[in-house]
């Protein structure tokens, strides 16, 4: 009775046991599953913030050296040149800065500061940007960027700042400049908007994640999603425990509490090559929690499952074990064999390491073990007896008829997440061969296939950099094989990828051995950056040539080894073109000023020697000197022939400077040309033949028909001189429009409608060198004594003042084609000047005619005061404004003041009559002067209402002129 009684008690203790084990052990399962996910999940969340932190690091980094190389440009651009140099050409460096801003995406604006903070030059992108940036002379002192520059600091990345009109923050990256012997001389500064950024950051990045470009000290540049700013409002800034883990390492994976919007976050950051700058990324804790409820939650119900189903078998199993425990024990003995070897090989099966599932022959779950279903997140009693195709993918490929061996497929998990399995197949066969089960292997290879995802995206993203860039971009591996060729390298080179990829650099272009690229290439390969400038390149096959900048750099692999070598080339032919043409503008420019000058100086002089020689030669027709004295006589004339000749030159030299007075009438091109064609024939001789080939319809033209006329004139003997044995000269007349290409290609040409003149020659022609310089004052081909090399300066003078364009073709053996534009008279008529040329004089000065000579130069004065005492006027003279005024309110005999306009003393000529007028609206004004850029003639045309008279003058134009105003009709003002 003992060993019963002792008996049931053991079994009352083993039920207790039992119920509690049935609801305790998948508590614990459960609490175990729970950990476990969670760490799988934070582990997996940290690996997507460190990788996706490390291409929003590398798409910034590429970004901002971007926008460095623009200021090395800048740089390089200003090098060597004083600030005084640099505000001289401020218009022309302010086109530079803005062709700069216009070349990279985020570039808003560029601007110069000299050390005193002072901007020089401003060039912006969107002028309605002037609201936020500095202006020119004001002063960028206090700036954090322009300290740090001043510091020492090469490169200054500051921000944010907020432009008041849009509430956009924008940043400034800076260069310091600096002088030859070091020192500090100003900053070159980008303004650069984070929206190009932030455009990235919102392609890349997950909804309910955020990413942040911020500075080592804390403060936030940028921002994804956008945080709202105001002018003068304070950017946000991390907290100091944030800035700490920030400035303790170059990158890492953190857990923060965000300043800006007290979110909890894992967050990654990376810190960029050269600026105190890092890329910050943040996934919110919430959304990994979320992923883990949902896993938690299948294995809470699992667990809950499971205890379910313990506590009703261990009820059955009690209510059972009383009535069948004689039973049991009988057969315990006989069972006890079987249930061991079935336990062993369960167990094996159960508790193996990896993913395992059996299958019958109709492909039904016959078992599976406890990683099995860990993996998809299910429990044994909804799995065993189902078909395996109920839990994979709706879409996955399952190869029916070759169930052995290695194949790819898709589960579905509880959670609704899917898992990418490679699965492996055994067959289990009875003593015949007959099909008993199947026994798979399920590997998890999930993460594998995201990772090798992660890195197909990241190559296509450089790929997408690269086949966008307009540089041309060459990679190489270590062993001179190409890698990169992008689109930009093919339309350079004419030459697919497809022939170039895989073969080394060397084979392709064996000129290229020996070369500085050569040598960058190397150095490349040992971890050194090299910059090549202006350096000369050829493509045959895309017959294309010219002159990069070349920027070469290493290529790294992940761990930090070189791996290969990139090649930036950047086609700067068309820069180096434009620059030329500005420096043989200027210096057209500098040498028009110079012969305008002299021009000016020398026609005072002839004026004295003319009039002496033109009193000299009257007097011989007076008899004054004997008249048989033949060789005073002739040497009077050779004198007056030389002194004629030195006026045309100095009226040829102001005609190149832009400085002749002009009388521009509205021409008909067709009707000109053709009554200059007898004029043409007897200049030309027989010969040489002439044609016309005159355009229907016409346009006409604003522009002084006379020196037209002396520039076809000019062309027409230059193009005889090339004609020595005879040829043909043909004039041309048509309309035409010039654009925006042919604009950009040629100094000071305006877009707009033309008409064209052309005179062409069949002449030996020239070849290039010598065509370039002919539009050059003093260059000529002619021998010595032959050509003053004035003729087409003279031309090109006179079309560049009446606002047209001419152009010089030849080629040696072909001839010579000059092409002048003159800009399409628009209004149906242009009012004409009535004509200068002098009347005979009727008569000389009256009784009682009192002039007012008014001229600085005491030869030319004492000269005129001769003249006009000769022709019977009466004369005072004044050597400056003030004291011609002085004369004007003493003397009100005074009828005509003839002044020069170049007076000294701070009121020019023009000014002293208009104050001599008010004082006696009666008083008549001629002016005189030997250079038209003056108080009375603007861009070469004669002021309305102004009488001139250009020196040097002779008596018969002066007494003529005289008489023509004093008998005219009185007028009240100067103009």
């Amino acid at each position: 009775m003992l060993p019963r009684l002792v008996k049931m008690r053991k079994s009352r203790f083993s039920y207790r046991t039992l119920v509690i084990g049935s609801l305790l052990g998948p508590a614990l399962l459960f609490a175990a599953m729970a950990w476990w996910s969670w760490q799988r999940v934070d582990g997996e969340a940290r690996a997507s913030v460190a990788r996706t932190a490390d291409l929003l690091r590398e798409q910034a980094q590429s970004l901002f050296d971007a926008d460095a190389l623009l200021l090395m440009q800048i740089d390089d651009r200003v090098a060597g040149m004083s600030w005084p140099d640099i505000s001289a050409q401020e218009p022309q460096l302010r086109d530079f800065l803005k062709g700069i801003s216009d070349r990279a995406p985020g570039v808003v604006g560029a601007f110069l500061a000299d050390a005193d903070g002072v901007v020089r030059v401003l060039a912006l992108r969107d002028p309605a940007l002037v609201l936020m940036d500095p202006q020119p002379a004001a002063t960028v002192r206090q700036r954090r960027y322009f300290e740090a520059a001043r510091a020492g600091a090469s490169m200054v990345l500051d921000g944010p700042f907020i432009e008041p009109r849009t509430g956009s923050p924008i940043l400034r990256l800076s260069r310091r400049l600096q002088a030859p012997d070091g020192s500090f001389r100003g900053v070159a500064v980008l303004t650069l908007s984070p929206q190009v950024l932030v455009d990235f950051w919102s392609d890349v990045v997950a909804p309910g994640d955020a990413v942040v470009l911020v500075r080592e000290d804390g403060v936030v540049l940028a921002r994804f999603p956008r945080i709202e700013l105001h002018a003068g409002e304070e950017p946000p800034r991390f907290s100091s425990w944030a800035v700490a883990a920030l400035q303790s390492s170059s990158s890492g994976v953190i857990d923060t509490v965000s300043a800006l919007d007290g979110i909890a976050r894992i967050s990654g950051y990376r810190r960029l090559q050269s600026y105190p700058v890092y890329v910050f990324y943040a996934i919110d804790k919430r959304n990994v929690a979320r992923d883990w409820y949902q896993i938690a939650g299948a294995f809470g119900a699992l667990a809950a499952a499971a205890a379910t189903g313990l506590l009703l078998t261990s009820l059955v199993v009690i209510r059972r074990a009383r009535g069948e425990a004689e039973a049991l024990q009988s057969a315990e003995a006989a069972a006890l064999a079987l249930r061991q070897s079935e336990a062993s090989a369960r167990t094996l099966f159960r508790n193996a390491p990896v993913p395992m599932h059996a299958l019958d022959a109709e492909g039904r779950i016959v078992d599976v073990n406890d990683r099995w279903l860990e993996l998809l997140g299910r429990s044994r009693r909804e799995v065993v007896g189902q078909a395996i195709a109920d839990f994979e993918a709706p879409d996955a490929a399952r190869d029916e008829a070759a169930p052995l061996g290695d194949a790819h497929h898709r589960y579905l998990k509880q959670s609704g997440e899917f898992v990418d399995a490679l699965v492996a197949t055994t067959v289990e066969r009875d003593a015949r061969e007959a099909f008993v089960r199947s026994i798979s292997v399920v590997s998890d290879i999930t993460d594998r296939l995201r990772a090798e995802e992660a890195t197909r995206r990241e190559q296509k993203f450089s790929e997408l950099l690269s086949e966008s860039s307009t540089d041309g971009i060459v990679g190489i591996d270590v062993d001179f094989r190409c890698t990169v060729w992008n689109r930009a390298m093919e339309g350079f080179s004419g030459v697919g990828r497809e022939i170039v990829i895989g073969r080394k650099i060397f084979e392709l272009r064996p000129d290229l051995v020996g070369t500085p690229l050569e040598s960058a290439l190397k150095a490349a390969l040992e971890g050194r950056k090299t910059a090549l400038y202006n350096r000369p390149f050829a493509f045959p096959r895309g017959d294309r040539s010219g002159r990069f900048d070349a920027d070469v750099a290493p290529l790294y692999a992940p761990d930090r080894s070189v791996m290969g070598a990139l090649v930036f080339l950047r086609d700067i032919t068309e820069r180096l073109r434009t620059e030329e043409q500005l420096r043989q503008a200027q210096k057209m420019e500098v040498v028009g000023q110079l012969t305008g000058g002299v021009a000016h100086d020398f026609n005072n002089l002839l004026t004295v020697v003319l009039g002496s020689i033109d009193a000299l030669r009257r007097r011989i027709s007076r008899q004054s000197v004997p008249q048989n004295d033949l060789e005073f006589t002739r040497l009077a004339d050779a004198a007056w022939r030389a002194s004629e000749r030195g006026a045309l030159l100095t009226k040829r030299l102001l005609a190149f400077s832009r400085r002749q007075p002009l009388e521009p009438v509205s021409v008909d091109p067709n009707r000109l040309v053709t009554g200059m064609s007898d004029l043409l024939h007897r200049t030309l001789g027989e010969g040489i033949g002439v044609e016309t080939i005159l355009a229907a319809g016409i346009w006409r033209t604003l522009v002084d028909p006379n020196q037209l006329e002396n520039a076809i004139l000019n062309l027409a003997v230059n193009a005889r001189d090339a004609m020595p044995e005879g040829g043909k000269l043909t004039l041309e007349t048509a309309n035409t429009f010039l654009d925006e290409a042919y604009a950009r290609s040629h100094d000071d040409v305006a877009v707009g409608q033309y008409i064209m003149l052309a005179v062409s020659d069949t002449g030996a022609g020239m070849p290039p060198e010598v065509a370039e310089k002919a539009f050059e004052p003093f260059f000529t081909t002619k021998g010595v004594g032959q050509g003053t090399g004035l003729g087409l300066s003279q031309v090109y003078g006179f079309v560049k003042q009446s606002g047209g364009h001419v152009k010089i073709y030849s080629e040696l053996g072909q001839g010579t084609t000059v092409r002048i534009y003159l800009p399409r008279l628009i209004s149906a008529e242009a009012p004409a000047r009535a004509s200068s040329t002098p009347k005979p004089a009727g008569r000389v000065g009256a009784e009682g005619e009192l002039i007012l000579v008014v001229e600085d130069d005491e030869d030319v004065r004492a000269h005129a005061v001769h003249l006009l005492r000769e022709l019977g006027y009466e004369v005072l003279a004044a050597a400056d404004g003030p004291a011609a005024l002085r004369l004007v309110e003493s003397e009100p005999r005074i009828r005509l003041m003839f002044t020069d306009v170049g007076l000294p003393g701070g009121r020019n000529g023009k000014e002293v009559a208009e104050v001599a007028l008010r004082l006696r609206p009666d008083l008549k004004v001629l002016f005189t002067t030997g250079y038209a850029r003056n108080a009375i003639v603007h861009q070469g045309r004669l002021d309305s209402g102004v009488e001139l008279i250009v020196k040097p003058f002779t008596s018969e134009a002066v007494a003529a002129k005289l008489r023509e105003i004093l008998d005219g009709p009185a007028k009240t003002d100067s103009g």
